[in-house]
């Protein structure tokens, strides 16, 4: 008969952790990167002569640094906690790594509608002196960008989902880390919930610099749409809060959040990509740059068939898990 307190026996992966560890430093090292070169390119512009430098938005270019920055921080967190072995790291890495995957696949799979035409217009721009645009320069861009997004959005969170769901790799952190951590204190699809709605408060601060709020076919700017933001980021992390609590009330807010986030969404693509147009207007867009976004399809997309549809489906998941979820919401616990 066999002795209930020996320790279970497991292959550790140490190095495994240390490997990983670095490699989420380096995706943060590489935000940083983004950063700098962000940096380096607004200071080679605002050097142009006026007028020259209308391809720049100041708000798209401080919500951007706010985002990467973002960016770096987490991978920096999640790979010291990685390299020291902190079950927490472990566990948030696992539930957003399954997220990044499912939110990457679908991405993925809207890109290939807007390649063609990106091709196009990438094909169009590179051509010199008048001459017929080459369409191989479009076709070299277009196999490289789809490259890099199979390996950012798909291969790397595949990656982390199986490293981090892996029984050695989870008894070695329970190992090192004996303690029970917060994120270990409530189901993983509840912890889901909790980060995703932590996330988007933090989101929705850092998107005040933006100062444009689309809410059903309106959009608000300036000092509304800041006050928007910093109320959705309130409800946002209040409804984490009680998400992570397990308070049943929590459970219909999402629910409710979810439903009016359709609506809303149904009201501003009415009319296809012209809210998305207004909206990137009210940014404060160059001119140029909307023509250009207008010669890669990025408008059309929302007139496709297949697209709405893939919007549909990915939205009527969400709320299967919601409802999927709800067994972990219950008055007595």
């Amino acid at each position: 008969m066999s002795d209930p307190a020996a320790p279970v026996r497991y292959q550790d992966r140490s190095i495994g952790l240390i490997l990983v560890g670095l490699m989420e430093i380096a995706l943060g090292l590489m935000c940083l990167a983004m950063l700098a070169f962000m940096g380096i390119g607004a200071l080679s512009l605002s050097r142009l002569p006026e007028g020259q430098a209308a391809g720049m938005n100041p708000r798209v270019l401080v919500a951007s640094f706010a985002f990467y920055l973002l960016f770096a921080a987490f991978f920096f967190t999640m790979g010291v906690g990685t390299l020291r072995g902190r079950r927490w790291a472990r566990t948030i890495m696992l539930v957003l790594s399954w997220v990044w995957l499912i939110g990457g696949v679908f991405g993925t799979i809207v890109m290939f509608f807007i390649l063609p035409k990106m091709t196009g217009a990438i094909s169009a721009t590179a051509s010199r002196g008048g001459s017929a645009a080459d369409p191989g320069v479009g076709m070299v861009i277009m196999g490289c960008v789809a490259v890099f997004m199979g390996l950012i959005y798909i291969v790397l969170p595949g990656i982390l989902v199986l490293f981090y769901r892996g029984p050695n790799v989870k008894a070695t952190f329970e190992a090192k880390d004996p303690s029970i951590p917060w994120t270990d204190r409530v189901p993983a699809p509840v912890l889901a919930l909790t980060l995703l709605f932590g996330t988007s408060a933090v989101c929705a601060l850092a998107a005040t610099t933006y100062a444009v709020f689309p809410v059903f076919g309106y959009i608000l700017t300036g000092l509304p749409a800041i006050v928007a933001f910093l109320v959705l980021g309130a409800l946002s992390a209040l409804l984490a809060w009680a998400l992570y609590r397990r308070r049943p009330a929590a459970w219909w807010g999402a629910l409710a959040w979810s439903v009016l986030g359709g609506a809303h969404s149904f009201f501003f693509f009415t009319h296809g990509g012209a809210g998305l147009r207004r909206m990137y207007e009210a940014m404060g867009t160059p001119a140029a740059q909307l023509e250009q976004i207008e010669k890669m399809g990025i408008y059309d997309l929302w007139n496709n068939p297949a697209v709405l549809a893939l919007i549909v489906l990915g939205w009527l998941g969400w709320l299967g898990f919601l409802i999927w979820v709800k067994r972990f919401f219950t008055a007595e616990r």
